[in-house]
Formats: C-alpha cells, sequence, structure tokens
C-alpha cells in the first residue's frame, strides 16, 4: 500500500508542480477513479491540494446508471467534496447521426470538464487511466492502421489533462482496492464484449498474458521508446519547420514553397501535422492535403473548412479564415505618443528612440508630419519606390501575398494624402523622401498583428 502511494506521488510529481493546486478528478465510480480519488486524498494534506469532482451519468445503462450516480453522489458527501454533475437526457443518443456513442460521450465528457476547469478557476483534470487502457488503445490504434507516433497510446499529460496512473498495472490498483476495502461500483458494459475496446480487454489481453505474462512491462518500455523517439522526431520537425516559416501570426502562417517540396512525402505530412497543429485544426486534416502535395504543381489553392492554403509568389500561406479579417481602419494621428487597439492590431505610435528600423517602420520627421493618417488599403494606392509610383497592391502581390491579405494592408499617408508607407504581416516598405538618415529626428510606428 506504501509501495503504491510512493509510486502514485513520483508519477504525479513528473508530470506537474503538485503543490496547493486546484484538482478535478474526472470521476466514475469505478474501480480506477476510486482509487485515484483515494491516492489524491493521501496526499492532499502533503500538497495541500484543492480537490473537486466531476461526474457525468450518461443514461445509457437504465436503472444501473441512476445507481451509480447515487453512489457518485453519496461518496462525494462522505468526503465532504464539491461535485459537479451532469446528467444526459437518453434522447440525445437517438440523435447521434451516425456518430459512435463512444466519441460522443467522451467529447461530452471533457467539453464538461473543461468547462468546469474554466468557470471554477482548477488548475488541471486527472482522469484514472491505467497501463491496460493504454495496451487496450495500442491495440485500437494498430487496427484503425494510425500513424506510428500515435503508438505511444496515450499521454501521461496533455495540456490541462493529466494521468498519474499510466504506469499502473490493473492488478496493483485492484490489490490497493482490496487492501484498503474501497467501495466501488461495477460498470456491467466492461464485462460486455459489445465494444471494439472490450473486445480486445476480454479476447486480446488473456491471450497475451498466457503467452507472456510479464507482458505489462513489456509494453510500458515500449510505449517509453516511441515516446522517445516522437519526441526527438518533433524537435527535428519543428527545427526544419521554424527554418521555413516566414510569417506566422493572426492570418495563419506562411513557408517558403520551394523549400517545402523539396522534402519526401514522409516529412511533408510530419510538417503539415505539424504546422495544422500550430493553426488549432483537427489532426486529420493533414491526410487532406496531403494528397494535393503528392505532386509539385506551380499553383495551389486547396481549401478544407477553415483552413486554405494557397500559393502566392515563393510563399506558400496556411490561411486560418476562423480568424475575423480586420474592419475598414481610418484613423488620424496628431501627436506622439498614440496608443490604440483595434481588433488584431496593437498601433504605437512614438518618437524614435535608435531601435532597428528594419523591423519597425521609422519615417523621416518634418515640422509638418501630423497630423497622419493610418487607413486600411484601396486598390489604387500608390507609392513612390524607387523614383516610381506604383500601386500598393501589386507591390504586395509580388512580395508573395495571396488576394485575402493584401486586402487588410494598412496604408500611411500624410495630410495631403501622399504616402508615406505600407505594412502587411510585418512587411513594410517606406516612401525614399521619409527614409531616416544617422542621426536625425524620427517617428516610429508599430504595428503589431
Amino acid at each position: 500500500m506504501k509501495k503504491t502511494l510512493e509510486k502514485f506521488k513520483s508519477q504525479l510529481e513528473k508530470l506537474i508542480d503538485p503543490y496547493q493546486k486546484k484538482i478535478l478528478i474526472a470521476f466514475s465510480g469505478g474501480k480506477d477513479s476510486v482509487v485515484l480519488l483515494e491516492l489524491f486524498l493521501k496526499l492532499q494534506h502533503v500538497y495541500r491540494l484543492h480537490i473537486e469532482l466531476a461526474y457525468i451519468n450518461h443514461n445509457l445503462r437504465g436503472k444501473d446508471s441512476h445507481q451509480e450516480e447515487e453512489f457518485v453522489t453519496a461518496l462525494a458527501r462522505e468526503k465532504e467534496l464539491i461535485l459537479h454533475k451532469k446528467v444526459i437526457s437518453a434522447e440525445i443518443w437517438q440523435k447521434r447521426k451516425g456518430k459512435s456513442v463512444e466519441m460522443m460521450a467522451r467529447k461530452i465528457r471533457y467539453d464538461f470538464f473543461k468547462t468546469i476547469l474554466k468557470k471554477s478557476k482548477l488548475d488541471y483534470i486527472a482522469t484514472a487511466h491505467h497501463l491496460q487502457d493504454k495496451i487496450e488503445t495500442f491495440f485500437i490504434q494498430v487496427l484503425r492502421g494510425a500513424a506510428p507516433e500515435t503508438l505511444a497510446s496515450i499521454p501521461g499529460r496533455n495540456g490541462k489533462i493529466i494521468r498519474p496512473l499510466l504506469k499502473f498495472p490493473l492488478s496493483e490498483l485492484a490489490e490497493y482496492l482490496m487492501q484498503n476495502d474501497l467501495k466501488y461500483i461495477e460498470d456491467q458494459t466492461n464485462v460486455q464484449s459489445i465494444y471494439l475496446r472490450n473486445k480486445i480487454r476480454h479476447s486480446i489481453i488473456p491471450e497475451l498474458k498466457k503467452m507472456v505474462p510479464q507482458y505489462e512491462n513489456s509494453m510500458d518500455c515500449l510505449f517509453d521508446q516511441i515516446a522517445e523517439q516522437n519526441t526527438l522526431i518533433h524537435r527535428q520537425i519543428q527545427r526544419k519547420l521554424n527554418k521555413m516559416i516566414c510569417y506566422k501570426g493572426f492570418a495563419g502562417l506562411a513557408v517558403l514553397k520551394e523549400s517545402f517540396l523539396k522534402y519526401s512525402p514522409v516529412f511533408k505530412k510530419l510538417f503539415l501535422k505539424e504546422i495544422i497543429r500550430l493553426l488549432h485544426y483537427p489532426a486529420n486534416y493533414q491526410y487532406y492535403f496531403l494528397n494535393y502535395f503528392s505532386h509539385i504543381q506551380k499553383r495551389y489553392h486547396i481549401k478544407k473548412g477553415f483552413l486554405h492554403i494557397r500559393s502566392a509568389g515563393k510563399y506558400l500561406w496556411f490561411l486560418d479564415c476562423r480568424k475575423k479579417m480586420i474592419p475598414l481602419i481610418n484613423l488620424e494621428i496628431t501627436r506622439v505618443p498614440y496608443q490604440t487597439k483595434i481588433q488584431n492590431y496593437q498601433i504605437l505610435v512614438q518618437k524614435n528612440n535608435g531601435v532597428d528600423k528594419f523591423t519597425r517602420i521609422v519615417l523621416k520627421y518634418h515640422n509638418d508630419f501630423f497630423p497622419i493618417r493610418i487607413r486600411t488599403i484601396q486598390q489604387q494606392d500608390k507609392i513612390k519606390i524607387a523614383n516610381k509610383e506604383k500601386l500598393v497592391v501589386k507591390v504586395l502581390k509580388k512580395a508573395g501575398f495571396p488576394q485575402e491579405l493584401v486586402k487588410q494592408a494598412l496604408i500611411i499617408e500624410n495630410q495631403k494624402g501622399k504616402i508615406l508607407a505600407f505594412t502587411l504581416c510585418h512587411y513594410h516598405r517606406v516612401c525614399p523622401d521619409y527614409y531616416l538618415s544617422n542621426n536625425e529626428a524620427g517617428v516610429e510606428i508599430k504595428l503589431n498583428s
């Protein structure tokens, strides 16, 4: 018993710094979650933990679901813990439109947990997944032909979700349950082979145990090795991708097209996965887009949902069209310092203090400099570049910006309507008449998107 508690303490400290943390335990009343709760309660005074419970009655098992809810409610009352409870209407499952019950139930659970975490200002969600859950998930992934990196199975931590029992075999949890005479409620669907996971649990796992009694230790070692390799590969992909990324902001990101396309399909797939992760889109988007990159094309314009991929000049743009485009801007500025925020832009105008003029717009200051106007680009806007008047729209397109972004460029002009500079996604050009020489007074304009 003491050994189990020390092991749990060690695993918890590897995942988080537990001192004075507020933990929400995903609680079902089953064996695993009862052990998880008991172990957290044993360490409550050690770490000065605040513990709350979250429970969902899925209403999938008739009277059993009601008995489970009563058990959980009574236990929370006995332990004097706050219980967040959600009861799912049985009718919801009849309207699932082809979605599997397991996947739908999982989404409902985690949405509920995350809502509580935010509203109650808690730190982490703790779930009772253990080593056998991890092994079962491994076989599910194999049978579904999942990507190799997913074979590390369930991670110990995923953002605010922690799983401190993943190193614990089911037998160890059962022994702790018996030694401490802990009460729990049995989910009868766990002993029925109606879901793929249960079929693996009752058919494959027993045979595996007969062949290799220490299979759990072997699988745990395999998971550690896969996780180590995944970490190494991920770092390499991030390093290579960072060299290709030319822009990253509210609108999405851009990579050098030639650099991206020269890589093999395996690398492209990993780059796409990382880009999609950075933009917070579902991981399965990578498979849809990968088909389009199997052959090199001169131009790309691919859409899936709100994520658009298109080539422009030497860039490949991944545009996140969920983001609202900036509204029309028309600001008159009569003095420095001046500061404001408009949706995606933080606008700051101040006297130049010697910062790098290549990363910010720095303009020569004249007595009649103010007022100046910062506004959204118009189709006919022209700027003087190399002693020629050029359309700003054409300059931006030549620089590799897609039409969707060109519309969001900002123009800086004086009171006579002369364009002093323009900017888009950290790219800017300044009219030569307003170049700042050394030791000259200047005005710095910072437009962060």
